[in-house]
């Protein structure tokens, strides 16, 4: 009875020395993984931040398209009106030349 109560005390200490291995190594993972969370939550900021970023610019982009365009339209009519003017005032000499 005694080899058998010392057999399972030795048992019950090798049990107890494993599980407290596993409980070492598991809080070292748990630490490794909670660093790692920190990294990542980094990351995501980071990356919101960029985002926001690089929509404030995409916004500042398509404004100026748009003002790009509405010069480039306005350049247009500014010309067709002037081309229009030069043939009137081409006519109008054409007419005073041949009355002349």
């Amino acid at each position: 009875a005694v080899v058998s109560t010392q057999s399972t005390v030795t048992r019950l200490q090798l049990t107890n020395d494993r599980l407290q291995n596993e409980s070492m190594s598991s809080r070292e993972e748990l630490s490794k993984l909670r660093h790692r969370i920190e990294g990542h939550n980094k990351t995501i900021e980071l990356l919101k931040v960029s985002e926001i970023k690089q929509r404030t610019q995409n916004e500042a982009l398509i404004r100026e398209s748009r003002t790009q365009n509405m010069l480039l339209s306005n350049l247009q009519t500014i010309q067709n009106n002037l081309e229009r003017q030069v043939l009137c005032e081409t006519q109008v000499i054409r007419l005073l030349y041949i009355k002349a």
